[in-house]
């Protein structure tokens, strides 16, 4: 399945006791997306799909190695031809080295993103976090 987009990116999350952690980036120059947290995304390759330059970005900008994948990530939606797609990871101390582009990582939560994080991406992760919160409450009401 192809996606209207032109972009990729990957929101890796784990659970913190009753706490959702995403992993975000800052970038080393502002001339790849500014100079707040954000998500790990960008261009598709030509060959490549939405989920291929998704993973691959989550593991340039964020050091997340798909191997520390829970499952295949799956796609939240689409903003701004951007196809996001998120992922619980197994361990999320498992993290190798990002590329160049990035200058730092860190789990934040909701609430800290929304403090610190890049405007545009504060809508994509608080409509995460509502959606993760909703299917944790139905898997242990079940």
């Amino acid at each position: 399945m192809e996606y209207n987009t032109t972009r990729g990116a990957l929101l890796p999350y784990y659970r913190d006791t009753n706490v959702l952690r995403y992993l975000v980036h800052i970038p080393s120059d502002p001339k790849y997306g500014g100079t707040q947290w954000q998500l790990g995304k960008g261009k598709i390759d030509p060959g490549e799909t939405a989920i291929q330059a998704a993973v691959r970005e989550g593991f340039e900008e964020l050091g997340i190695e798909q191997t520390n994948f829970k499952e295949e990530p799956k796609l939240f939606g689409t903003f701004k031809k951007v196809a996001v797609f998120v992922v619980e990871v197994i361990d999320c101390n498992d993290l190798v080295a990002p590329g160049s582009e990035t200058l730092k990582v860190f789990w934040l939560t909701n609430d800290e993103f929304q403090q610190v994080g890049r405007d545009i991406h504060k809508y994509i992760i608080d409509s995460v976090e509502k959606s993760l919160t909703v299917d944790n409450k139905r898997e242990t009401s079940v």
